[in-house]
C-alpha cells in the first residue's frame, strides 16, 4: 500500500497582503504605513529595504502577532514593533544568519554599567543594565543586554533607554516613576 502524507504548503502573503484580510483597505494602508516609518526608524533601512522586509514572510508573522495582540489588549502596531524588533525583526532584518552574527558571546561586552538601573522608553518600565555592546550589523551600533522584572534578557538600542541616574526629578516626575526611584 502506497501512503502519502500530508504536506502542508505555507504561504506567505506579507504584512499589507495579511492586514487587508482583517480590516478595510484603508484601515490596513494606515497600519501599513505606522509599520513602514517606524521600522525605517529603529533600523535605519531605506524605505524599499524595509518594504521588501514587511513584504516577506516576516512581515506576515508581524501582522499576525498585531490580529492576535490586537484582539487581545487592543495594543498598536507600534507598540508591537517596539517590543520585537530588538530580539527579533532587526535579526531578520539584517540578515544576522547570513553575516554569521548568531551567538551573544560573538559581541565584545563592555560591563562598566553594570547593575544600572535603566528607564526602558519602549515598556516604560524600570530594568537593569547588564552590558553594553557595538553590534557589528547595525547602522546604529550602540546596544544593551538587560534584564526586566520577570528576568527576561533583552538586547536594546541605547538610543531608547536611559540610566536613572541621569534623569532629573522633573523627568522623573513626568515618567510616573517617582515612587519606583
Amino acid at each position: 500500500m502506497n501512503e502519502q502524507f500530508y504536506q502542508p504548503v505555507l504561504i506567505y502573503n506579507g504584512f499589507l497582503s495579511t492586514i487587508e484580510s482583517y480590516y478595510s483597505v484603508k484601515k490596513a494602508q494606515q497600519i501599513f504605513n505606522k509599520a513602514l516609518k517606524l521600522l525605517t526608524q529603529l533600523s535605519g533601512k531605506s524605505e524599499k529595504e524595509v518594504q521588501d522586509f514587511l513584504q516577506s514572510k516576516y512581515g506576515t508573522w508581524i501582522a499576525d502577532t498585531y490580529i492576535d495582540e490586537n484582539a487581545k489588549d487592543q495594543k498598536d502596531i507600534e507598540d508591537i514593533i517596539r517590543e520585537g524588533y530588538f530580539n527579533t525583526y532587526a535579526k531578520q532584518l539584517f540578515d544576522d544568519e547570513a553575516k554569521g552574527i548568531t551567538k551573544k558571546y560573538q559581541f565584545d561586552y563592555n560591563q562598566e554599567l553594570f547593575g544600572a538601573k535603566v528607564f526602558n522608553y519602549i515598556t516604560n518600565s524600570i530594568d537593569i543594565l547588564l552590558a553594553t555592546y557595538e553590534h557589528p550589523n547595525r547602522i546604529y551600533k550602540e546596544y544593551a543586554l538587560c534584564i526586566a522584572p520577570d528576568r527576561k534578557q533583552y538586547h536594546i538600542g541605547m538610543d531608547f533607554i536611559t540610566p536613572i541616574d541621569e534623569l532629573s526629578d522633573e523627568d522623573i516626575e513626568q515618567l510616573g516613576i517617582k515612587e519606583f526611584v
